[in-house]
């Protein structure tokens, strides 16, 4: 499963999520924020959600990632390796 969205500003990727209107869960906040949620779906214990940004993997949380106009942002629900 993933969720594809679009920055329409300089935000972070958090805040892209915010602003989309989708359903999601977080812990701690701002920088330190880690997503748990989205669309509603949890992830079972052997798996996360995962940022990439432009098709790259984030390796800082969705607080801490900046992205510019225009850039694609996917949650995709990955396994624990």
């Amino acid at each position: 499963m993933s969720v594809h969205l679009r920055s329409d500003g300089d935000l972070s990727a958090l805040e892209v999520l915010e602003k989309s209107g989708i359903d999601y869960a977080v812990q701690g906040e701002g920088a330190n924020a880690f997503v748990t949620g989205v669309a509603g779906y949890a992830p079972a214990d052997d798996e996360f959600w995962a940022l990439y940004v432009d098709g790259v993997a984030s390796t800082v949380g969705a607080g801490s990632v900046s992205v510019e106009v225009g850039a694609t942002i996917e949650w995709r629900l990955e396994a624990i390796e």
